[in-house]
Order: C-alpha cells, then structure tokens, then sequence
C-alpha cells in the first residue's frame, strides 16, 4: 500500500470515524448517566479533547488540497461543527453549559459519518488565496451565530419554564439566565464581528461576481442579515433589548443568514 494512497483515502476515514465514535460514545455515557449534570468535566475531557483533535485533523484532509481547497455542503457541515464543538467544550467545561453538547454533539456525528460516505473528490476546487480567506471566515461566521441562535433558542424556552415554575432537567442543567444571556450576547457580537469582515472580503475578493450579477443574491441577503444584526446590538446598547425580544430577532438574523449561504452554494456549484 502507498503512502499517497493512505494519506488521501484510509487516513482522513481513519481520523473522521475516529472522532465520531469518540464522540458517539461521549454522547451514550452522557445519557445513561443517572445525572447528566454530575458528569465530571474530566472524563468530558478525556473524551473530548482526542475527539476534537482527531476532527481538526479530519478536516484537514478532506478539505485542503495541494492547489487550494475543497468545499462541498457537508465538508463545510464538518468545518462549521468543528468550531461548534470547540466553542460548545469550552462553555461545557467553563461555564457548565451542559445542554448546549447535547445539540452540537449529534450534529457532528451526523457530518462526521456523511462525509466518509462521500468521496474525498466529491466538491468545489477553490484555489484562490483570498476566496480561500473569505470562505472560511464565512465559515466561522456561520458556526459562532449558529452558536448564538441556539443560545437564543434556548433563552426562549428558559423564559418560558421560569414563567412557569417548571424545574424541568433542562432547567437545571443551564447556568442562570443572566449568565445565559450574558454568553449569547458574547456570541452574537463575535459573530457579528466575524460577519462584518465576512461581508468586507466578499465585496472586495468577489467584487467580480457582483458586476456580473452571479454575486448579487448572496450578498444582498448577507448584507440584509448584517443590517439585522447591527440593529440588534445597537438595540442592545442603546435600548437595552434582552430576553425574548433579542433571542427571536437572533433567530430570525440567523435564519435569513442560512439562506445566503444557499446562495453561496450556488456562486461556487456546491452540490451540483
């Protein structure tokens, strides 16, 4: 057997089922715990942290080429749950939010086993240094707010069962709701951060798909989510918006952001 034919097929599905059976298996041992909130941090990490390095590593090969990169809708699923997972282990370990991994984790598994069904060809040659840039800040952007809108999603439920006196599990598994706010609104401007530099590479690095109107669908819908997003933290600041209000216009931002990124599919013929 060659070294080029394992480095390009048996390692990256190597690494990959790895980190979701690692993953899988932090899952199951979460759930069968009688407690899930007793679960102790150490064998969180003891679990976790090969799993996330095998991801990274994963990704690395699938993605990165000796031209450029290759993108598809479930290599960029891989790429985007990997910064989920980083940022989700980090608030788990830090601040104890529990419920979050158990949104985060099922997605990776279920990305993680999708692309080792596809073939590492299967995508979009990208092999332009500052589209290269672009895509993958894109990449992060969708990752962070997609944090950020489960964060809101959860701040909705939150208000509900307090309103309620329901001392559900999922209430006694999140932090308080100050602090649950405090992070989603943490997230939101990272994420808004990373949108806006987002939107400034894709009007600079793509400015040739926008004159020739291949551009002009992905963008605007980007622009049109960045305006939300800004009107949010401005609403934030300067009126003070919090709770349910800045949670649903979060989720709404975020919704009109996972259209735009169909329209990147599209410009790049990502699953076509």
């Amino acid at each position: 057997m060659s070294l080029n034919l394992f480095s390009q097929q048996i390692a990256p599905d190597l690494f990959g089922g790895l980190a979701a059976l690692l993953y899988l298996l932090y899952l199951w041992l979460q759930l069968r715990s009688e407690a899930i909130e007793s679960f102790p941090n150490r064998r969180v990490a003891a679990l976790i942290a090969p799993a996330i390095g095998m991801h990274l590593i994963y990704t690395v090969l699938i993605v990165s080429t000796g031209s450029g990169i290759i993108l598809s809708i479930w290599s960029s699923a891989i790429v985007m749950t990997f910064v989920a997972m980083v940022c989700t282990f980090y608030l788990y370990l830090v601040q104890g939010y529990r419920v979050l991994a158990l949104v985060t984790v099922p997605l990776a598994i279920i990305s993680l086993f999708i692309g080792l069904l596809l073939t590492p060809a299967d995508g979009t040659l990208i092999d332009q240094a500052t589209v290269i840039a672009h895509v993958l800040i894109s990449m992060l952007t969708y990752a962070t707010l997609g944090l950020a809108a489960v964060q809101a999603a959860s701040i909705i439920v939150l208000h509900q069962r307090l309103k309620k006196n329901d001392s559900t599990a999922f209430v006694k598994l999140m932090p308080p709701l100050q602090t649950v706010e405090a992070t989603a609104m943490h997230l939101l401007w990272l994420g808004v951060s990373l949108l806006t530099l987002t939107v400034v590479t894709g009007l600079i690095f793509r400015w040739d798909f926008v004159q020739q109107g291949n551009y002009v669908l992905h963008m605007g819908l980007a622009l049109t989510c960045w305006v939300l997003y800004l009107a949010l933290i401005c609403g934030q600041l300067w009126f003070g918006w919090r709770g349910q209000i800045s949670a649903r216009l979060s989720l709404l931002a975020f919704a009109i952001l996972l259209i735009s990124y169909f329209g990147l599919q599209f410009v790049f013929g990502y699953g076509t």
